[in-house]
């Protein structure tokens, strides 16, 4: 996957800003299983920079896959990720908490309480709200990483690293989901200092982004689309690009599920 190229043809090279700032895109796109079923994409995202009152950038990256037995699996995956990125903001700029003083784990069961209130009003069964969770939060001088369930986050500063391994239940094929997370279950990792990049994907593109036997990123497949975004300033553009890589012929020989990718770059 090292030569796929997420770019569209470029005619001319667009200024680079005179102060960092952030590059943000992301692509949910159905997996060909999916296609075939009739079924739509059960993955949802959101990015983007929010500044605070004294112009602050606050990246807020999130990403969910709605569980395949769930019936309303996308509602599921696209009100978590709302949710989420609405509470965040609300919590860092609203309630003044710095990274290391906001807790995950109230952060999670904010949202499960969400997810169970669109249950109710709705008359579902809260199991058919399920879906993981993935959620990058990047002040200038900090980040807090969160997961439930499968898929992967990606980050760095020079180097590459991962907040954590995917992860999944007792058995193959199993995960955890946000409403029927225990605590444990709720991953979170804070990092002083700066991060410049940062990647998220749901557990359809892991077999093509990670090096499952020696369990880290797989770097060309990130340095592609980081090196990509850095050249594509038009936002809109990127995730059109970004969206028929995913489709891409080579990827889907790989796996038929959905596909989720946010990509985000200071520069």
């Amino acid at each position: 996957m090292d030569d796929l190229n997420p770019l569209p043809e470029q005619t001319h090279e667009s200024p680079f800003p005179s102060e960092p700032t952030w590059r943000v895109a992301g692509a949910s796109v159905r997996g060909t299983g999916h296609v075939k079923a009739g079924l739509p994409c059960q993955d949802a995202h959101d990015v983007r920079v929010s500044l605070g009152p004294d112009g602050v950038p606050l990246l807020i990256a999130v990403a969910s896959d709605g569980a395949g037995s769930a019936r309303h699996a996308e509602d599921a995956s696209r009100a978590a990720c709302e949710f989420a990125t609405a509470r965040a903001e609300h919590l860092v700029w609203h309630d003044g908490l710095t990274l290391d003083r906001l807790s995950p784990a109230g952060l999670i069961a904010d949202v499960r309480a969400h997810l169970e209130q669109l249950a109710a009003s709705r008359d579902w069964a809260v199991r058919d709200l399920y879906c993981t969770f993935l959620m990058a939060l990047i002040l200038p001088d900090a980040a807090l990483f969160m997961q439930v369930g499968d898929g992967a986050i990606v980050f760095g500063s020079g180097d590459m690293d991962m907040a954590f391994w995917p992860l999944g239940g007792e058995y193959a094929n199993e995960t955890h989901f946000v409403v029927s997370a225990s605590n444990d279950q709720v991953h979170a990792r804070f990092v002083a200092g700066p991060v410049t990049s940062v990647a998220l994907l749901t557990d359809g593109l892991q077999m093509v982004a990670l090096n499952m036997q020696q369990r880290e990123p797989h770097r060309p497949f990130f340095d592609a689309f980081f090196q990509a975004l850095q050249q594509m300033p038009e936002r809109a553009a990127f995730e059109t690009a970004l969206a028929r890589t995913l489709e891409d012929d080579r990827i889907n020989a790989r796996t038929d599920d959905d596909k989720t990718l946010v990509v985000a770059l200071l520069t």
